[in-house]
């Protein structure tokens, strides 16, 4: 039987011994991170702007007085809400896909494979909260980009076994003098429901057997199994989550595409026992996490000192070009590594994919023009609108406020010229 790990186990795939020219590439693609997010700075402003207006985030007026009408229309907002629903439908059918069938005779294995693709898209993938996402950045920015990757994670818990508790059938065949330990390691298996693809659980069956041999009676097991195993669908948002070169208009055939985001440090050491990821000691580790990332969006925030290993890390996968077969010709290779250290290199691999292209896709609200960042949302279409209609809703609340406010105060009784 073969050992169950990650699929992305560096073990598997072609990897690299990392050396100092690692280094200094990876450093260089970070420099040309920022270097990047530099030369699309009016555009993140612009988003900026764009998601202040939406959730009504204002600063306190002074003008013309303290305290004077500050309402903020939400027409960017009601807008949005009201072509979501539209998107959302577009999948939100069954079977969300149609095979085409190459004749007469592929008929019904083809309505067989849509209805297998359906289920695993809604039960596995679980795709449609990431998509919901992803179509609310794409009606607010005008572009969204969905990342596809293979997500498994694994974890360890607990189990005591005690012979009284089994049945008297079982414990009698364990007795039985012809019982080998080959039988005996198939009945604990069965028995308990252990997953013996993992090299942990059979050391651990392999240890209750000796232990068994020894005449003992009560086992405590350590066992490991996959809470997570399939594909995963990430709607990343273009202003906080991914960076590439303003100029690239295929984002298949872009020179590099970075994606941000966070990992706990037990995550990340937990990755390193799966193979995902080259050892590192939790010293170093924990020094990733005082580090905030250089490129700052809005969900940017500092991390905490690094005192428990929950504490976040941001760490960088890049899609990058890179000769890792010394043949003269680049290859697809993604890259991760620590935002606080670039030389910490915890894997550099050549794209592990069948299909051969990055595992980004790019979606326009509208196809104007070649680039990424053409496209409009309903932020750039409605905020001239929404300040417009917000400023005639204030000076209408003022011109009542000083309307219905008397000017003057007199004593009743008195005369007046």
């Amino acid at each position: 039987m073969d050992t169950r790990k990650d699929p992305e186990s560096l073990d598997d795939l072609n990897s690299v011994n990392i050396n100092d020219e690692h280094k200094t590439f990876v450093n260089t693609i970070a420099a040309s991170v920022i270097d990047a997010r530099n030369d699309r700075g009016f555009w993140d402003t612009q988003v900026d702007r764009y998601i202040r207006l939406r959730y009504g985030i204002r600063d306190i007026k002074t003008f013309p007085w303290k305290n004077c009408a500050n309402y903020m229309m939400p027409l960017i907002d009601t807008d949005i809400s009201r072509a979501k629903p539209s998107y959302i439908n577009l999948v939100n059918v069954s079977p969300i896909v149609n095979f085409e069938p190459y004749g007469p005779e592929d008929i019904e294995p083809a309505r067989k494979r849509e209805l297998l693709f359906d289920w695993r898209m809604r039960t596995k993938v679980n795709y449609f909260e990431q998509y919901v996402m992803g179509v609310d950045m794409m009606l607010l920015q005008g572009v969204v980009v969905f990342k596809t990757n293979w997500k498994f994670a694994t974890r360890r818990f607990y189990k005591k076994l005690d012979l009284e508790d089994l049945p008297q059938n079982v414990l009698e065949a364990l007795y039985d003098t012809r019982m080998d330990d080959e039988y005996l390691y198939r009945i604990i298996v069965e028995e308990f429901q252990i997953d013996d693809t993992f090299d942990e659980n059979k050391k651990e069956i392999d240890s209750v057997i000796k232990d068994f041999r020894d005449r003992k009676s009560e086992f405590e097991l350590s066992l490991v199994e996959a809470y997570e195993d399939r594909a995963e669908l990430t709607a990343c948002s273009l202003r906080d989550d991914i960076t590439f070169p303003v100029y690239t208009c295929n984002l298949n055939d872009a020179r590099f595409i970075d994606y941000i985001f966070t990992k706990s440090q037990n995550d990340i050491l937990i990755q390193m026992n799966d193979g995902r990821y080259e050892r590192f000691s939790e010293d170093e580790i924990a020094q990733w996490a005082t580090s905030v990332p250089q490129i700052k969006g809005n969900r940017r925030v500092p991390t905490a000192t690094p005192n428990r290993k929950d504490e976040m890390i941001w760490l960088h996968e890049t899609c990058v070009w890179f000769d890792i077969n010394n043949d003269g010709i680049e290859e697809r290779c993604i890259v991760t590594w620590p935002d606080a250290n670039p030389s910490a290199i915890l894997r550099f691999i050549e794209l592990p994919y069948d299909h051969g292209q990055w595992p980004y896709v790019l979606v326009k609200r509208e196809f104007n023009g070649p680039g990424a960042f053409e496209s409009r949302g309903y932020g750039a279409l409605g905020e001239d609108f929404q300040n417009a209609i917000t400023t005639f809703v204030n000076q209408s609340v003022d011109n009542g406020t000083i309307v219905n406010t008397p000017r003057t105060k007199y004593k009743r009784g008195s005369i007046a010229n």
